[in-house]
């Protein structure tokens, strides 16, 4: 008999500017719990333990992964962090997850893990499961700019359809903004 092989960590990134939505994402309240606790508790359905990767502390109570500061802010540093993190803790790959989607359900985390490694949600490509091997190349990619698309592409990610999921990027009907901001 094989033994079961654990499942990767999941880790949320938090850690954009919210230009557009006007307050911290991650801490925006919808039905009574915020962003990043909702994607915790999904997280936490499926099993997974989960570390918020952030510029800065964050609120919540859940295990941080900071960031190293930089001047610009790209998305794939937090997924170069993480990456290099789920490494060192002796992990092969990890799931990466944004901390803006309202819909995200334990059904479309478990459909990108099934889908294997690596593989990214059809639409949400910062929903994704990655091996840390390429930690690297996603540094070496938000040092360039490059789009996560172009970063997906040449690491030959596939996608897998997991339904609709929308982020938010703009304040929405029954989302409360953060009471404060604070960079």
């Amino acid at each position: 008999m094989t033994p079961a092989v654990p499942p990767p960590s999941a880790w949320i990134v938090a850690g954009g500017e919210a230009k557009r939505f006007g307050s911290d994402k991650a801490m925006a309240i919808l039905g009574g719990e915020t962003l990043l606790a909702r994607t915790a508790r999904v997280c936490g359905e499926c099993g997974l333990t989960v570390t918020v990767v952030a510029r800065r502390p964050r609120d919540g109570g859940l295990p941080t992964l900071l960031e190293p500061l930089r001047a610009e802010h790209h998305p794939l540093f937090g997924v170069a962090a993480a990456l290099h993190a789920a490494a060192a803790r002796g992990e092969s790959t990890a799931l990466l997850l944004p901390c803006d989607l309202p819909d995200l359900s334990s059904a479309a985390v478990l459909a990108v893990l099934a889908g294997g490694s690596p593989t990214f949600a059809e639409g949400q490509p910062l929903l994704c499961h990655l091996p840390v091997g390429l930690a690297a190349s996603a540094l070496a990619a938000a040092l360039s700019g490059a789009p996560v698309r172009a970063f997906l592409r040449a690491a030959a990610a596939r996608p897998v359809f997991v339904g609709e999921l929308r982020n938010l990027n703009r304040p929405e009907p029954g989302v409360q903004p953060a009471a404060q901001y604070s960079k």
